[in-house]
């Protein structure tokens, strides 16, 4: 792969976050990466330009003023199944995580400690698009392993 993309061929990843400070924050941190960004703060602008943009990777919080994320998740996964969802949250409850696996998240990141939820969200960003080695997996569980988990608990 090349170092140097043109910018219509960069993978796209669309931010979905009310909060500005952590849109900023976001945008920041994945700037470091070779993709393109696009941005919105609420569940419909998000879900208006899925409908007309090819977008690679989603990134969506829980909490948005006008639908919720778990809403806006079902909408994704009845329209555009494969594309990878990544659902960040502030809220630690296990019915949300429960209810996040039922309708097809990939990630849930939980929005804690800057420095991790950061590092987390860049390792799973790498790994969805391929811009790191694939045998370096990301450093949070994914569905199928939080599954498992849930499981394990519950035994």
């Amino acid at each position: 792969m090349s170092a140097f993309r043109k910018p219509e061929s960069l993978p796209k990843i669309l931010v979905i976050e009310d909060d500005y400070d952590h849109l900023e924050l976001l945008s920041y941190a994945l700037s470091k990466y070779a993709v393109s960004l696009r941005l919105a703060q609420s569940a419909l602008a998000g879900w208006k330009i899925l409908q007309t943009e090819k977008i690679d990777l989603v990134i969506l919080d829980y909490s948005l003023p006008d639908l919720d994320g778990l809403t806006l998740l079902k909408r994704v996964r009845a329209a555009f199944m494969r594309r990878p969802v990544v659902m960040l949250t502030t809220h630690n409850e296990r019915w949300l995580s429960e209810a996040a696996c039922r309708h097809g998240v990939n990630y849930l990141v939980h929005k804690t400690a800057v420095g991790g939820f950061l590092a987390k969200l860049g390792d799973i960003v790498a790994h969805e698009l391929g811009l790191r080695k694939k045998s370096k997996p990301p450093s949070v569980m994914g569905v199928r392993d939080f599954e498992a988990f849930l499981q394990s608990a519950v035994n």
